[in-house]
C-alpha cells in the first residue's frame, strides 16, 4: 500500500456507541523501506503493540493447515519468497545502500528507543576534544534529526542525538545551536528549500543544497566512512533501523531519504571540515609519526 493512501485510510475509524475505534495493521514485512517498514517505526514511537505470528500457529493438530497443504504451497514459490513472506525472515537486503553486516558492525551495545524530542546523550562534552553535527530540517511531516559526533578518536563515534517533529523553525534552529554550543565544531545542514534558516541561528552553519553532485558526493562520502569502519554508535533503533533498509533508489533515485540518514552524512561532511588535532610525544620521532598518521587520515578522507 501507498504511504500516502495508508496515512490516508487510517483516519477513517471512529468510535461509535461508546465503542472506541481500532486499527489493526496485518502483512509481512517484505520489502526493506516500504511501509511496513514505516509502519512499524512508527509503532515502536508511539509504543503499539507488535504482535508476530506464522503458519505455525494455524498447522494441525491444533489448526487447520494440513502438512501436505504446506508442502503443497511450498513447491509453489520461489526459496526467497518462502523465507520472506511466510517463514517472516528479514526483508531481502536487494537494493540496499550498505551490506547489512557493515550495519551490524557499526551499531553496537544493546537497543535504545530514543523518544521524539529527548535528548540523548552518549558522552558528555570533554574539553579540548574536537565534534561534527550534522541536521536534517522537517517541520511538518518529516522529522528533523541531529547528529554529533567526536571526530578526534577512531572510529569516530556518535555522542549525541535528538530527533523532533512539527516544531516551528526559530524551535528547531534553537535545538541545533544547543548542541553545537555544547559540543563545539563546524556543523552541517541540509539547505535544500528551507530559505535562510541560518538567520535564526547563533552558529556558522555550513549550507549545503542536496542537489546534483553535492547530494550523490554527500552520501557516497558517508557509505565509504561506514564501510571504511571509521564510526560507531550505540544502537539507537531508528538511527539502526534507517541504515539497515535505506536502498539505493531512497539515496541516488526517485526514493527520499531518511532524515537520520541525511544527518549522518551532514555530519560526516563536517568531520571532514573539522581542524585535525596532532597528539603524540613532544620528540622528532613522535611527532614524525603522528604527522605521519594525520596524512594518511587526510588521504582517506580525500
Amino acid at each position: 500500500m501507498d504511504w500516502d493512501l495508508y496515512k490516508a485510510v487510517s483516519l477513517q475509524p471512529m468510535g461509535r456507541h461508546g465503542v472506541p475505534s481500532h486499527i489493526v495493521i496485518s502483512s509481512t514485512h517484505h520489502k526493506p523501506n516500504g511501509t511496513m517498514t514505516k509502519v512499524l517505526a512508527e509503532a515502536r514511537d508511539k509504543g503499539w503493540p507488535i504482535h508476530r505470528w506464522g503458519y505455525e500457529e494455524t498447522l494441525e493438530p491444533h489448526g487447520w493447515l494440513t502438512q501436505v497443504e504446506l508442502v503443497r504451497k511450498r513447491s509453489q514459490v520461489t526459496a526467497e519468497a518462502w523465507r520472506i513472506e511466510v517463514e517472516m525472515e528479514e526483508p531481502s537486503a536487494e537494493g540496499r545502500a550498505i551490506m547489512t553486516n557493515l550495519v551490524e558492525a557499526m551499531f553496537v551495545g544493546p537497543e535504545v528507543v530514543v523518544v521524539e524530542g529527548d535528548e540523548y546523550e552518549i558522552d558528555a562534552p570533554v574539553e579540548g576534544a574536537q565534534y561534527a553535527t550534522g541536521a536534517d530540517w522537517g517541520k511538518d511531516a518529516a522529522y528533523t534529526s541531529i547528529c554529533t559526533w567526536r571526530t578526534d578518536v577512531r572510529p569516530m563515534r556518535v555522542v549525541a542525538y535528538r530527533y523532533l517533529r512539527r516544531r516551528p523553525y526559530p524551535d528547531l534552529v534553537r535545538a541545533v545551536d544547543e548542541r553545537v554550543l555544547r559540543y563545539p565544531g563546524p556543523c552541517s545542514h541540509d539547505y535544500t528549500g528551507i530559505g535562510h534558516v541560518g538567520d535564526f541561528s547563533k552558529v556558522n552553519l555550513d549550507d549545503v543544497t542536496m542537489s546534483g553532485r553535492v547530494r550523490s558526493d554527500l552520501f557516497r562520502d558517508y557509505i565509504l566512512a561506514v564501510e571504511r569502519k571509521e564510526i560507531v554508535s550505540p544502537k539507537i533503533r531508528r538511527l539502526y533501523e534507517c541504515h539497515k533498509y535505506v536502498t539505493s533508489n531512497d539515496l541516488y533515485g526517485s526514493g527520499h531519504p531518511p532524515d537520520d540518514f541525511v544527518a549522518m552524512a551532514m555530519a560526516n561532511r563536517a568531520a571532514g571540515v573539522a581542524p585535525l588535532r596532532i597528539v603524540g610525544s613532544a620528540t622528532a620521532s613522535g611527532a614524525g609519526r603522528s604527522m605521519s598518521n594525520v596524512v594518511q587520515f587526510m588521504r582517506r578522507r580525500a
